[in-house]
Protein backbone atom coordinates (compact mmCIF):
# COMPACT_ATOMS: atom_id res chain seq x y z
CA UNK A 1 0.00 0.00 0.00
CA UNK A 2 2.68 2.30 0.80
CA UNK A 3 4.25 1.80 -2.56
CA UNK A 4 1.20 2.14 -4.58
CA UNK A 5 0.57 5.60 -2.72
CA UNK A 6 3.99 6.59 -3.37
CA UNK A 7 3.86 5.86 -7.03
CA UNK A 8 0.36 7.76 -7.58
CA UNK A 9 1.96 10.98 -6.05
CA UNK A 10 5.40 10.36 -8.27
CA UNK A 11 7.56 10.11 -5.38
CA UNK A 12 8.43 13.03 -2.89
CA UNK A 13 7.88 11.96 0.14
CA UNK A 14 10.25 9.45 2.75
CA UNK A 15 8.66 6.99 4.68
CA UNK A 16 9.33 5.74 7.68
CA UNK A 17 8.96 2.19 8.67
CA UNK A 18 8.74 1.54 13.12
CA UNK A 19 10.69 -0.84 14.65
CA UNK A 20 9.38 -4.47 14.45
CA UNK A 21 9.69 -7.81 12.20
CA UNK A 22 7.28 -7.48 9.05
CA UNK A 23 6.56 -10.93 7.65
CA UNK A 24 6.22 -10.27 3.39
CA UNK A 25 5.66 -11.90 0.37
CA UNK A 26 2.22 -13.50 -1.48
CA UNK A 27 1.94 -15.93 -4.15
CA UNK A 28 -0.93 -16.45 -6.09
CA UNK A 29 -1.99 -19.65 -7.43
CA UNK A 30 -1.96 -20.59 -11.23
CA UNK A 31 -3.28 -24.27 -11.97
CA UNK A 32 -2.95 -25.93 -15.70
CA UNK A 33 -3.61 -29.61 -16.99
CA UNK A 34 0.04 -30.54 -16.27
CA UNK A 35 1.54 -27.98 -13.54
CA UNK A 36 0.47 -25.91 -10.78
CA UNK A 37 2.64 -22.45 -10.31
CA UNK A 38 3.39 -20.30 -7.36
CA UNK A 39 3.78 -16.61 -8.50
CA UNK A 40 5.02 -13.67 -6.40
CA UNK A 41 5.55 -10.19 -7.43
CA UNK A 42 7.67 -7.30 -6.66
CA UNK A 43 6.71 -6.64 -2.57
CA UNK A 44 7.90 -3.06 -2.90
CA UNK A 45 7.80 -1.72 -6.51
CA UNK A 46 8.30 1.88 -7.63
CA UNK A 47 8.51 3.18 -11.13
CA UNK A 48 9.18 6.55 -12.18
CA UNK A 49 9.60 7.96 -9.03
CA UNK A 50 11.79 10.53 -7.81
CA UNK A 51 12.65 11.95 -4.04
CA UNK A 52 11.70 9.04 -2.19
CA UNK A 53 13.69 8.24 0.73
CA UNK A 54 12.88 4.89 3.00
CA UNK A 55 14.36 4.11 6.21
CA UNK A 56 14.05 2.87 9.79
CA UNK A 57 11.86 5.30 12.10
CA UNK A 58 14.11 4.18 15.27
CA UNK A 59 17.79 3.40 16.10
CA UNK A 60 17.54 -0.53 15.62
CA UNK A 61 16.87 -1.72 11.64
CA UNK A 62 13.68 -2.71 10.89
CA UNK A 63 13.77 -6.84 9.58
CA UNK A 64 11.62 -7.08 6.77
CA UNK A 65 11.65 -10.89 5.85
CA UNK A 66 10.20 -13.23 3.64
CA UNK A 67 7.03 -15.31 4.98
CA UNK A 68 7.85 -19.12 5.31
CA UNK A 69 7.14 -21.77 2.91
CA UNK A 70 6.96 -20.07 -0.47
CA UNK A 71 7.87 -21.96 -3.38
CA UNK A 72 10.76 -21.65 -5.16
CA UNK A 73 11.75 -23.55 -8.41
CA UNK A 74 9.47 -26.28 -10.42
CA UNK A 75 6.77 -28.57 -9.35
CA UNK A 76 4.14 -30.55 -11.17
CA UNK A 77 0.75 -29.93 -10.75
CA UNK A 78 0.57 -31.74 -7.60
CA UNK A 79 3.12 -29.45 -6.25
CA UNK A 80 6.10 -32.17 -6.14
CA UNK A 81 9.72 -31.16 -7.31
CA UNK A 82 10.01 -31.44 -10.85
CA UNK A 83 12.70 -33.32 -11.44
CA UNK A 84 14.19 -32.42 -15.52
CA UNK A 85 17.57 -32.34 -17.22
CA UNK A 86 19.31 -29.27 -17.65
CA UNK A 87 19.42 -26.11 -18.97
CA UNK A 88 15.54 -25.69 -18.60
CA UNK A 89 13.90 -22.23 -19.39
CA UNK A 90 9.84 -23.72 -19.36
CA UNK A 91 8.27 -21.26 -17.49
CA UNK A 92 5.06 -23.26 -17.50
CA UNK A 93 5.93 -25.10 -13.92
CA UNK A 94 8.08 -22.40 -12.64
CA UNK A 95 7.23 -20.90 -9.06
CA UNK A 96 9.47 -17.57 -7.55
CA UNK A 97 8.90 -15.70 -5.13
CA UNK A 98 9.64 -12.13 -7.01
CA UNK A 99 11.67 -9.04 -5.80
CA UNK A 100 11.69 -7.33 -2.44
CA UNK A 101 12.73 -4.04 -3.25
CA UNK A 102 12.81 -3.10 -7.12
CA UNK A 103 13.74 0.47 -8.57
CA UNK A 104 12.57 1.10 -11.89
CA UNK A 105 13.14 4.28 -14.14
CA UNK A 106 13.41 6.05 -10.65
CA UNK A 107 16.01 9.55 -9.94
CA UNK A 108 17.55 10.18 -6.40
CA UNK A 109 15.88 6.50 -4.20
CA UNK A 110 17.65 6.22 -0.68
CA UNK A 111 16.65 2.75 0.99
CA UNK A 112 19.06 2.79 4.60
CA UNK A 113 18.76 1.19 8.10
CA UNK A 114 17.23 -2.10 7.40
CA UNK A 115 17.60 -5.96 8.06
CA UNK A 116 16.54 -7.25 4.63
CA UNK A 117 15.74 -11.47 5.28
CA UNK A 118 15.04 -13.68 2.33
CA UNK A 119 14.42 -16.44 4.40
CA UNK A 120 15.62 -18.77 2.44
CA UNK A 121 16.57 -21.30 4.89
CA UNK A 122 16.31 -24.93 5.17
CA UNK A 123 12.82 -25.62 6.48
CA UNK A 124 11.18 -22.33 5.67
CA UNK A 125 11.38 -22.49 2.10
CA UNK A 126 9.60 -25.05 -1.04
CA UNK A 127 12.38 -25.78 -2.72
CA UNK A 128 11.69 -27.26 -6.26
CA UNK A 129 13.76 -28.19 -9.33
CA UNK A 130 16.12 -26.03 -11.07
CA UNK A 131 15.79 -23.01 -13.69
CA UNK A 132 17.88 -21.85 -16.52
CA UNK A 133 21.59 -23.05 -17.73
CA UNK A 134 22.20 -24.44 -14.15
CA UNK A 135 21.47 -24.37 -10.68
CA UNK A 136 17.96 -21.98 -10.04
CA UNK A 137 18.31 -18.98 -11.73
CA UNK A 138 14.99 -17.68 -10.27
CA UNK A 139 14.26 -13.89 -9.14
CA UNK A 140 14.52 -13.57 -5.73
CA UNK A 141 16.50 -10.46 -4.68
CA UNK A 142 16.76 -8.33 -1.86
CA UNK A 143 17.35 -4.77 -3.85
CA UNK A 144 16.84 -4.98 -7.84
CA UNK A 145 17.86 -1.49 -9.61
CA UNK A 146 16.96 -0.85 -13.22
CA UNK A 147 17.37 2.44 -15.54
CA UNK A 148 17.78 4.44 -12.61
CA UNK A 149 19.87 7.55 -11.44
CA UNK A 150 21.51 8.23 -8.29
CA UNK A 151 20.25 5.61 -5.53
CA UNK A 152 21.87 5.43 -2.31
CA UNK A 153 21.50 1.85 -0.23
CA UNK A 154 23.11 2.62 3.47
CA UNK A 155 23.42 0.71 6.26
CA UNK A 156 21.46 -2.43 5.05
CA UNK A 157 21.87 -6.25 6.40
CA UNK A 158 20.94 -8.09 3.33
CA UNK A 159 20.62 -12.28 4.08
CA UNK A 160 19.58 -15.74 2.43
CA UNK A 161 17.55 -14.32 -0.94
CA UNK A 162 17.71 -17.48 -3.26
CA UNK A 163 19.22 -15.47 -6.10
CA UNK A 164 21.23 -11.52 -5.38
CA UNK A 165 21.46 -9.68 -2.66
CA UNK A 166 21.49 -6.34 -5.14
CA UNK A 167 20.92 -6.90 -8.77
CA UNK A 168 21.70 -3.97 -11.34
CA UNK A 169 21.34 -4.71 -14.98
CA UNK A 170 21.18 -0.62 -15.41
CA UNK A 171 21.90 2.85 -13.64
CA UNK A 172 24.08 5.27 -13.37
CA UNK A 173 25.17 7.05 -9.73
CA UNK A 174 24.56 3.65 -7.91
CA UNK A 175 26.22 4.11 -4.35
CA UNK A 176 26.32 1.45 -1.89
CA UNK A 177 27.59 1.83 1.54
CA UNK A 178 28.03 0.47 5.33
CA UNK A 179 26.42 -3.00 4.12
CA UNK A 180 26.41 -6.52 4.62
CA UNK A 181 25.33 -9.02 2.29
CA UNK A 182 25.16 -12.99 3.40
CA UNK A 183 24.45 -16.50 2.04
CA UNK A 184 22.76 -15.32 -1.03
CA UNK A 185 22.92 -18.27 -4.03
CA UNK A 186 24.07 -17.07 -7.25
CA UNK A 187 25.59 -13.56 -5.81
CA UNK A 188 26.05 -10.82 -3.34
CA UNK A 189 25.91 -8.20 -5.98
CA UNK A 190 25.17 -8.54 -10.25
CA UNK A 191 26.21 -5.23 -11.99
CA UNK A 192 25.13 -5.74 -15.86
CA UNK A 193 25.09 -2.61 -17.17
CA UNK A 194 25.56 1.60 -16.39
CA UNK A 195 28.69 3.41 -15.15
CA UNK A 196 29.59 5.04 -11.65
CA UNK A 197 28.99 2.43 -9.41
CA UNK A 198 30.77 3.18 -6.16
CA UNK A 199 30.58 0.22 -3.12
CA UNK A 200 32.93 1.28 -0.19
CA UNK A 201 33.15 -0.11 3.51
CA UNK A 202 30.37 -3.07 2.38
CA UNK A 203 31.38 -6.58 3.35
CA UNK A 204 29.81 -9.73 1.01
CA UNK A 205 30.63 -13.36 2.77
CA UNK A 206 29.65 -16.63 2.72
CA UNK A 207 27.82 -16.35 -1.39
CA UNK A 208 26.36 -20.07 -2.52
CA UNK A 209 27.66 -21.14 1.20
CA UNK A 210 23.28 -21.02 2.14
CA UNK A 211 20.88 -23.58 1.15
CA UNK A 212 21.54 -23.28 -2.69
CA UNK A 213 24.20 -22.76 -4.91
CA UNK A 214 23.66 -21.05 -8.33
CA UNK A 215 26.60 -20.25 -10.87
CA UNK A 216 29.04 -18.20 -10.75
CA UNK A 217 28.23 -18.21 -6.55
CA UNK A 218 30.47 -15.42 -6.70
CA UNK A 219 30.62 -12.32 -4.28
CA UNK A 220 30.50 -9.64 -7.03
CA UNK A 221 30.24 -10.65 -10.52
CA UNK A 222 30.51 -7.73 -13.19
CA UNK A 223 29.12 -8.78 -16.50
CA UNK A 224 28.47 -6.18 -18.88
CA UNK A 225 25.68 -5.88 -21.39
CA UNK A 226 26.13 -4.49 -24.55
CA UNK A 227 25.85 -1.38 -22.62
CA UNK A 228 28.81 -1.64 -21.10
CA UNK A 229 29.84 -1.08 -17.41
CA UNK A 230 32.24 1.70 -17.02
CA UNK A 231 33.74 3.84 -13.76
CA UNK A 232 33.01 1.35 -11.33
CA UNK A 233 34.90 2.57 -7.49
CA UNK A 234 35.36 -0.24 -5.08
CA UNK A 235 36.70 0.82 -1.48
CA UNK A 236 37.45 -0.80 1.71
CA UNK A 237 35.47 -3.68 0.33
CA UNK A 238 35.47 -7.39 2.41
CA UNK A 239 34.57 -10.16 -0.34
CA UNK A 240 34.97 -13.86 2.30
CA UNK A 241 34.35 -17.64 1.91
CA UNK A 242 32.37 -17.98 -1.47
CA UNK A 243 31.38 -20.73 -3.31
CA UNK A 244 32.23 -19.15 -6.67
CA UNK A 245 35.32 -16.33 -7.18
CA UNK A 246 35.19 -13.44 -4.81
CA UNK A 247 35.08 -10.87 -8.23
CA UNK A 248 34.18 -12.63 -11.72
CA UNK A 249 34.05 -10.84 -14.86
CA UNK A 250 33.89 -13.19 -17.59
CA UNK A 251 31.83 -11.32 -20.39
CA UNK A 252 34.97 -9.71 -22.35
CA UNK A 253 32.92 -9.55 -25.38
CA UNK A 254 31.22 -6.54 -23.69
CA UNK A 255 33.17 -3.91 -22.53
CA UNK A 256 34.37 -2.55 -19.16
CA UNK A 257 35.99 0.69 -17.81
CA UNK A 258 37.77 1.82 -15.13
CA UNK A 259 37.00 -0.55 -12.88
CA UNK A 260 39.21 0.52 -9.52
CA UNK A 261 39.40 -1.38 -6.16
CA UNK A 262 41.28 0.05 -3.55
CA UNK A 263 41.66 -1.03 0.14
CA UNK A 264 40.00 -4.11 -0.33
CA UNK A 265 40.11 -7.49 1.01
CA UNK A 266 39.50 -10.37 -1.42
CA UNK A 267 39.96 -13.79 0.77
CA UNK A 268 38.84 -17.83 -0.56
CA UNK A 269 39.71 -21.18 0.42
CA UNK A 270 38.21 -23.86 -1.26
CA UNK A 271 37.66 -21.40 -5.00
CA UNK A 272 39.58 -18.78 -6.85
CA UNK A 273 39.44 -15.18 -5.49
CA UNK A 274 39.56 -12.83 -8.77
CA UNK A 275 38.82 -13.65 -12.60
CA UNK A 276 38.79 -11.14 -14.93
CA UNK A 277 39.11 -11.61 -18.58
CA UNK A 278 37.56 -7.94 -19.21
CA UNK A 279 39.34 -4.90 -19.44
CA UNK A 280 40.98 -2.27 -17.22
CA UNK A 281 40.67 -3.78 -13.66
CA UNK A 282 43.02 -2.16 -11.31
CA UNK A 283 44.03 -3.07 -7.68
CA UNK A 284 45.08 -1.09 -4.96
CA UNK A 285 46.36 -1.54 -1.97
CA UNK A 286 44.49 -4.48 -1.91
CA UNK A 287 44.47 -7.85 0.42
CA UNK A 288 44.36 -11.12 -1.34
CA UNK A 289 44.15 -14.94 -0.65
CA UNK A 290 43.84 -17.66 -2.97
CA UNK A 291 44.34 -18.01 -6.30
CA UNK A 292 44.41 -14.91 -9.28
CA UNK A 293 43.42 -16.56 -12.57
CA UNK A 294 42.58 -15.71 -16.34
CA UNK A 295 43.46 -11.25 -16.16
CA UNK A 296 43.05 -9.77 -19.54
CA UNK A 297 44.44 -10.73 -22.45
CA UNK A 298 45.49 -6.97 -23.01
CA UNK A 299 46.86 -5.06 -25.89
CA UNK A 300 48.26 -2.21 -23.99
CA UNK A 301 48.94 -1.14 -20.84
CA UNK A 302 45.44 0.89 -19.74
CA UNK A 303 43.04 -2.32 -20.62
CA UNK A 304 45.29 -5.05 -18.28
CA UNK A 305 44.32 -6.36 -15.36
CA UNK A 306 47.16 -4.27 -12.63
CA UNK A 307 47.79 -5.07 -8.92
CA UNK A 308 49.67 -2.34 -7.50
CA UNK A 309 51.00 -2.60 -4.09
CA UNK A 310 48.78 -5.30 -3.21
CA UNK A 311 49.35 -8.23 -0.61
CA UNK A 312 49.27 -12.13 -1.84
CA UNK A 313 48.66 -14.62 0.94
CA UNK A 314 48.20 -18.23 0.56
CA UNK A 315 45.39 -20.52 1.21
CA UNK A 316 45.48 -23.80 4.07
CA UNK A 317 46.50 -25.86 0.60
CA UNK A 318 49.20 -23.55 0.07
CA UNK A 319 48.18 -22.52 -3.25
CA UNK A 320 48.84 -18.47 -3.78
CA UNK A 321 49.03 -15.69 -6.46
CA UNK A 322 48.86 -16.10 -10.40
CA UNK A 323 47.88 -19.75 -11.26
Amino acid sequence: KAATYIYTKGGYCILEIPYGIYRVGQQRIVKGDHHTRHIGGSIFHLINCQQVTIRSSDKSPSIIRFKDDFYFGTFDEEGHIWQHAMPYTSTENLSEPGHLFFFEHCTQIQLEQFILDGNFIKGHVRLGGGFGDQGWQIYHNAVSISGCHSVQLDKLDIRDFGLDGIYIPDGTKIDISDCHIARCGRQGISWLGGEHLNVDHTTIEHIGQGLISSYPSAGIDIEPSETGCRFGQFSFLRIIDCAGECLVSDLSRNSCENMRFEHCTLSNFDHWSIWVKNKDFQFHNCTITGCVVNACSANNWSESTRFIHCRFLECSDHRTGYY
